[in-house]
């Protein structure tokens, strides 16, 4: 299914609607999925209250499940509007912008790990794409929703991540 599927779908249902009679001025706010060994787990859909400062999520399971939290952000970050009229450009076709890239400059490595978020950051409506490979490395990947550019990539290893080890 995809996001566009998935925003109709959930806007259809009765927890949606009685989330939205309570919070009349909570907007769209990102799309997330992973898919792991082509497995495409249900779409989760965000919605952020600015008068609350939190983000609602909807998991889209069979059962659509709700959870409220805080919002993680630095600073006075602002949350951005995800505009679904920007999102142009599927998931499918971002993801294959990413085979194309990784067949020019990131041959090694076979994806164990697919973590795709649909977002607005800084007024760009991106698909916003990570994959984890089996050589330990984590790609990223930002593709424009409108029109399919890749606007940034990167490859790192995942031990770069590590937390350094507190020290007795």
């Amino acid at each position: 299914m995809n996001f566009k599927e998935a925003l109709v779908n959930l806007r259809k249902s009765r927890e949606y609607k009685i989330f939205k009679e309570k919070n009349k001025e909570a907007y769209l706010t990102a799309g997330f999925i992973v898919i792991e060994k082509g497995k495409q787990e249900p779409w989760q859909i965000d919605f952020y209250d600015q008068k609350k400062d939190n983000i609602t999520s909807f998991n889209l399971k069979e059962k659509i499940e709700e959870k409220t939290d805080k919002v993680f952000r630095k600073g006075d970050e602002k949350v951005d509007k995800l505009k679904e009229q920007d999102v142009k450009i599927t998931l499918k076709e971002a993801l294959k912008k990413v085979d194309e890239l990784k067949e020019r400059e990131y041959k090694e490595g076979k994806c164990e790990k697919t973590i795709a978020i649909i977002q607005s950051i800084n007024k760009k409506t991106l698909w916003n794409i990570t994959e984890i490979t089996n050589n330990f490395n984590i790609l990223n990947i930002k593709i424009t929703a409108t029109d399919g550019k890749v606007i940034h990539h990167a490859c790192e290893p995942v031990f770069k991540f590590k937390t350094p080890e507190k020290k007795k």
